[in-house]
């Protein structure tokens, strides 16, 4: 059975509401089916349905990366990845790390975030393939790009404590600015040190502590620690607290 591209698209929905809505076994049948046919998106949920033990009722990454092989071949991002980072780590194939670090670049190239991030931390870090901050940083950018936090959080990292080179003090304070909006919990306390620091921005204490009473407040033991330690902050964000208690 061939169909076009819309019936395609409707059947792989048809399959996975199926599944979600509680009957497996129709749901793999259509999957299935459509996997046969190479469909892409079909195959790369069967890969997860086997590595999640929702087929055999057990754990099947050998049928798992069968499917995320074949759905790689087919250029589907996600397949790519996931096949990518099995064979680096071994998982139910050879470990070959260049090999898998290969596919994990081939899926950050057709733009996929997760995969974007993993290999610029591996260009950053020369894990897996020669260090390159030019490679680490563009992949990173491409992330951002696409409004992924843990890109932007990597950013305010890379341009301001990787290497004395790549020091660029309000591009990481923007980085982290946009990361802390969004509710990233490190970089809030990050923003806080650079107030308190004046790195990317004019010094200002009573910012720095708001800041680092945010992060403290969801969590941040580092945070925390930098507030006791000061009788100055502790001050300011006692007041914080007591003003956004009353507000």
């Amino acid at each position: 059975m061939i169909l076009d591209e819309d019936l395609e698209k409707a059947a792989v929905r048809e399959a996975y509401d199926l599944v979600k809505g509680g009957k497996t076994k129709e749901g793999v049948e259509l999957f299935m089916m459509l996997a046969e046919e190479d469909n892409p998106d079909a195959l790369y949920v069967l890969g997860e349905l086997y590595a999640f033990g929702w087929i055999e009722g057990k754990e099947d990454w050998e049928n798992a990366n069968f499917c995320f092989a074949r759905a790689g071949e087919l250029g589907h991002k996600k397949a790519l990845y996931e096949y990518g980072r099995n064979i680096c780590f071994g998982i139910a194939t050879k470990q070959d790390e260049n090999r898998g670090v290969a596919l994990i670049q081939r899926s950050a190239e057709r733009g996929y975030t997760p995969a974007m991030i993993e290999i610029g931390d591996r260009y950053k870090d020369g894990e897996g393939v020669k260090k390159d901050y030019h490679y680490a940083e563009y992949f990173y950018k491409k992330a951002a790009e696409k409004g992924d936090i843990e890109a932007h959080k990597a950013l305010g990292y890379f341009y301001s404590e990787e290497d004395e080179s790549l020091i660029r003090p309000r591009d990481a304070f923007y980085h982290y600015q946009v990361a802390a909006e969004a509710g990233e919990v490190e970089s809030m306390r990050k923003l806080g040190e650079f107030y308190l620091k004046g790195f990317g921005v004019d010094a200002d204490i009573y910012e720095g502590a708001r800041y680092l009473f945010k992060a403290a407040y969801r969590g941040d033991e580092e945070a925390k620690k930098m507030i006791e330690e000061d009788t100055a902050l502790s001050i300011i964000c006692a007041m914080e607290k007591f003003e956004e208690d009353e507000s």
